[in-house]
């Protein structure tokens, strides 16, 4: 008998006199066993216990669910009363089969049990396989002397254990070889996928077109200010801009356009060679499509300052590097359009 020792299902126990109600009507409807916590089911009326209940998905006092029986949709509530109707009944002890002549209400068995010499229990070593099961001498007396049938239940499971870890280490480290090769995969596919997006940007030999060149010589002569080109790449994936000063930069201002080129953070950047290894950087200055003008930064020359101005840089824009004296301002009279082009090429060391 299991009387009260389950903690889900409802009492299994024999009763101490013949029911005048109806058995059926304190039976839970899943488990069939005398209802306990009983709720019952609204509208058709079926009752449960309220562990068997909980198993069925979408349980909840207050949520519509599937009734097990015949499928209609209900709530259920607690059955408060059908419950006092159930613990008053008489029954016996679960161990009557074993002399034990105690007779109470449903709602005492519990404590009876507790004290009773007749009450059979399960080894404590049952989860470990073992089948024992006997009153409180018995199981006294098989807990000293099967101290070695236990030690080996629990060195069976231990082993148990042990294979199960051994099993999932493998496991383990195949997804991770499985997630290693996937972020290979990834990283390669982010490295395409960047260098797909630097083909649609400026490439080199790159050209800034300055427009309305009139008006903004004039306006960096009042603001002493200077104007970026956009962005470009070159040699692969670098990405730089031009800086340039129209009204000349500090001691030139007014008598020379300054000229810088300047390195920025890149897509591409953890890829490529730092600091930047390169041929010559040659700018060349347009005007009426003529060439007025050239410089050229050699990688061989400007070793020092390749070593702080060439490096990768840490925040959106490294170093800028160039000269105050890219070309004299005496400009043409008449610069055709309004503009002026500046041709930046860089080549390969």
């Amino acid at each position: 008998m299991n009387g009260m020792s389950d903690t889900t299902g409802g009492y299994d126990v024999e009763f101490a006199e013949s029911l005048s109600a109806n058995l059926d009507d304190i039976k839970c409807a899943i488990c069939l066993l005398i209802l306990k916590e009983p709720l019952q089911a609204n509208p058709c009326g079926h009752r449960f216990c309220k562990s068997c209940i909980e198993r069925v998905p979408g349980f909840g006092l207050d949520n519509e669910l599937v009734c097990p029986s015949d499928r209609q949709s209900v709530k259920v509530f607690a059955d408060i009363g059908k419950e006092r109707e159930i613990l008053n009944l008489q029954v016996k002890c679960t161990s009557f089969d074993l002399s034990c002549n105690w007779t109470g209400e449903l709602r005492t068995l519990e404590g009876h049990l507790k004290s009773c010499p007749h009450a059979i229990f399960p080894c404590k070593y049952q989860a470990l396989g073992c089948k024992f099961q006997g009153n409180r001498q018995q199981l006294c007396t098989h807990l000293k002397e099967d101290i070695d049938d236990h030690f080996s239940l629990q060195m069976e499971k231990i082993m148990r254990q042990e294979n199960q870890i051994r099993e999932h280490e493998i496991e383990i480290a195949q997804h991770q070889e499985t997630i290693s090769q996937q972020n290979n995969v990834i990283s390669s596919l982010l490295v395409e996928v960047k260098s797909l997006s630097v083909m649609f940007f400026p490439r080199c030999p790159y050209e800034f077109v300055i427009e309305n060149f009139k008006a903004r010589l004039t306006n960096s002569k009042q603001q002493n200010d200077f104007i970026y080109s956009e962005t470009f790449y070159y040699l692969n994936g670098y990405r730089a801009r031009l800086k340039v000063y129209l009204n000349g930069r500090n001691a030139v201002q007014g008598t020379h356009m300054s000229v810088y080129f300047q390195i920025m953070k890149g897509p591409l950047d953890d890829s490529l060679q730092w600091p930047m290894i390169f041929g010559l950087i040659k700018i060349s200055l347009i005007i009426n499509e003529k060439c007025k003008h050239k410089m050229a930064i050699n990688c061989k020359q400007d070793q020092e300052h390749l070593k702080t101005r060439f490096v990768k840089p840490l925040r959106e824009e490294g170093e800028a590097y160039g000269v105050k004296y890219f070309a004299h301002r005496d400009l043409p009279i008449d610069i055709h359009g309004d503009l002026i082009k500046l041709v930046v090429h860089v080549t390969k060391l």
